[in-house]
C-alpha cells in the first residue's frame, strides 16, 4: 500500500488529547491529526522523529478541495531508528490489499470478500465465504513492544476488544470461521502475545477462544516512508 504523496519528516514535540500531535516541520510548529486511540506506549521518543502526510489540496480531476481543519496526519513514528505504523485507519486497507494479492496464505481460496460486515451487535472488518461456510476476520493494529521483542495487544484495557472475542466465540459455535488477525506494524518484534499484564480478561478470553476454534494469526508489516506491506507470519504465544 503506497502513500499518495511522500511523507514529511518532522521532530516530535508532544502528543495531547489523544488525537493531536505537535511537531516541528522544517522551521514551523504544526499540529497533526493522530488517528490512534491508544496510548502509543513504546512508539514515541522524546525529540525523536515522526512522519506526516499532508492532505491534498486538489482532487484527481484538478478540482480544488475544501481545506481540512488539520492539514497533516501522523502516519509513522521513529524509535531507535525503527519506523512504526501508528495510523490505525490504514491497517484495514493494508489487509484488504494483502487478501486480494493472496499474501495471507490462510485466505488464498476465499470468495465474496466484503468489508465492514455487520452481524449481531457488531461490525467486523471482513466477511468472506469458502466451501459453503461463512467467515469473519477482525483486524488489530499492534505497536506495543514488550520484553524480549514481543508484540503485545492491547496497550490499554479494552472492553471493545473483549466484546469482539466473546462474539467471535459465539459465532464459531454457529459454524462461522472466525479469525483475529494481528498486524504487527513495526520491524523490531518477532512474536505476538496478548498483553496479560495490561488486560488479563482479554488475554484469557483470547486464549480460551483458540480452544473453541477461533483462529489467531499475526503478520508483520515493515513500514517505510513510501509504502506498507505485510511481509511474514509471526508465531503466536501466550506468555502468562
Amino acid at each position: 500500500m503506497k502513500y499518495e504523496n511522500p511523507l514529511l519528516k518532522a521532530q516530535f514535540i508532544r502528543r495531547y488529547k489523544r488525537f493531536f500531535t505537535e511537531a516541528k516541520l522544517e522551521e514551523k510548529i504544526v499540529l497533526a491529526h493522530t488517528p490512534n486511540t491508544g496510548p502509543m506506549t513504546s512508539c514515541l521518543e522524546k525529540n525523536g522523529y515522526v512522519y506526516l502526510s499532508q492532505a491534498p489540496t486538489h482532487s484527481a480531476n484538478g478540482k480544488k478541495k475544501p481545506p481540512r481543519k488539520l492539514a497533516y496526519t501522523l502516519e509513522l513514528t521513529e524509535v531507535q531508528g525503527q519506523l512504526i505504523g501508528v495510523n490505525t485507519h490504514k491497517t484495514n486497507a493494508l489487509v484488504a490489499e494483502a487478501l486480494e494479492n493472496k499474501v495471507i496464505t490462510e485466505f488464498d481460496n476465499i470468495a465474496n470478500l466484503r468489508r465492514e460486515y455487520p452481524i449481531g451487535n457488531s461490525r467486523f472488518d471482513f466477511y468472506y465465504e469458502r466451501k459453503g461456510k461463512k467467515g469473519l476476520i477482525e483486524v488489530k493494529n499492534v505497536t506495543l513492544k514488550g520484553p524480549e521483542n514481543m508484540a503485545l495487544f492491547p496497550d490499554t484495557v479494552s472492553t471493545r476488544a473483549l466484546k469482539h472475542v466473546q462474539e467471535m466465540r459465539h459465532l464459531t459455535s454457529q459454524n462461522f470461521e472466525c479469525t483475529f488477525l494481528f498486524v504487527i506494524n513495526r520491524p523490531d518484534l518477532n512474536a505476538f502475545s496478548p498483553a496479560f499484564d495490561i488486560d488479563p480478561a482479554y488475554a484469557q478470553a483470547l486464549k480460551e477462544a483458540t480452544s473453541e476454534g477461533v483462529q489467531v494469526l499475526a503478520y508483520q508489516c515493515i513500514p517505510t516512508i513510501n509504502e506498507h506491506a505485510l511481509t511474514q507470519k509471526l508465531p503466536v504465544k501466550y506468555i502468562f
